[in-house]
């Protein structure tokens, strides 16, 4: 019996796209490995200590792309289901935070990119482990597997390890719409992206974007002679890649949305750009770096392809024109 991802997503509901392909297969049932125990074996623990008067600090590592966010959220939804008070403060709040009222209840903060969002993360991190100690609380942070040498040792540490290679092609099989990705092509992305989901994702979306993936007759099968050279390495590298294949006024509109931050109206971004954008929104969008929010703004689908769009050089942002 194999598990779909829309089966996989009615048993777990609250998982995210990267969690539901991680969980398929368990126990036999398919062809995916289970990659997410380390982090999952750590987070129970501390919740059930944390429950007792043991608070503490968990640091989920990864590189960017392998689904800390997503990890990150599971794990708020994980103390709300057992009982926890989830919160998530702006960082900036947290580097002065003390416990106050309601320390004695259970609590989870959540905090996105910690070694970005605090000046000083190893000491900002070895202080609030210390304050918890004693409290019914745990603070949930996810950072670069880069910056795992920045971690002082009083934090409990979990990693989201590279994906399989069957693990890979599922996830990047998620861009086609239906079918598989060909064994070859299989390959060639897994000698690309180093085990990591997003990129995976991200390399599929250039085959199809180049035409080397093709639909013929229900199956998709790789059209021209193509070597592990022919694909970029890496996140930055394939986000570029695909940002210089989109019409200049709308890469130039996403720089500009970048700048503006995560979720952006889009009356800013074309402020910063120096353009009106109109034609440019829904072409952004079904590029598949953006999509819209409900209060009718946007929001980067990838915090991390919106960093990564940040070290771009910017093009001229302005004499751009509009795009209709």
């Amino acid at each position: 019996m194999t598990l779909t991802l829309e089966s996989a997503a009615e048993t777990w509901p609250q998982a995210g796209r990267y969690e539901l392909l991680r969980r398929m297969a368990v126990g036999g049932m398919g062809t995916l490995e289970d990659r997410a125990t380390d982090w999952r074996a750590v987070l129970s623990e501390r919740l059930a200590v944390a429950d007792e008067g043991e608070g503490s600090v968990i640091v989920i590592r990864g590189a960017p792309g392998a689904g800390r966010t997503t990890s990150l959220s599971h794990a708020g939804v994980a103390g709300s289901q057992a009982g926890f008070q989830v919160s998530t403060p702006m960082p900036q709040d947290l580097e002065t935070w003390v416990p106050g009222d309601g320390a004695d209840e259970p609590g989870v903060i959540l905090v996105d990119d910690v070694d970005l969002a605090f000046r000083n993360m190893g000491p900002s991190l070895q202080r609030l482990a210390q304050l918890l100690r004693g409290s019914r609380t745990i603070l949930i942070a996810t950072c670069d597997e880069a910056s795992r040498a920045q971690l002082p040792g009083s934090v409990h540490q979990a990693t989201l390890p590279s994906l399989s290679l069957a693990a890979l092609a599922c996830v990047a099989a998620t861009e086609l719409g239906g079918g598989d990705l060909p064994e070859v092509a299989q390959h060639l992305v897994a000698s690309r992206c180093d085990g990591n989901p997003l990129v995976a994702c991200l390399l599929t979306r250039i085959l199809l974007d180049r035409g080397h993936l093709v639909l013929v007759e229900g199956r998709w099968v790789l059209r021209g002679t193509l070597t592990a050279a022919s694909l970029p390495s890496g996140l930055q590298d394939s986000v570029a890649l695909l940002l210089g294949r989109l019409p200049s006024a709308v890469a130039c509109f996403l720089l500009a949305a970048a700048r503006v931050g995560q979720t952006f109206k889009r009356e800013d971004a074309e402020r910063v750009a120096g353009m009106r954008a109109a034609g440019c929104v829904a072409r952004a969008v079904s590029s598949s770096f953006i999509e819209a929010t409900s209060n009718g703004g946007y929001t980067f689908r990838q915090p991390c392809v919106r960093r990564a769009l940040l070290l771009i050089p910017p093009r001229s942002l302005a004499s751009k024109g509009t795009v209709h």
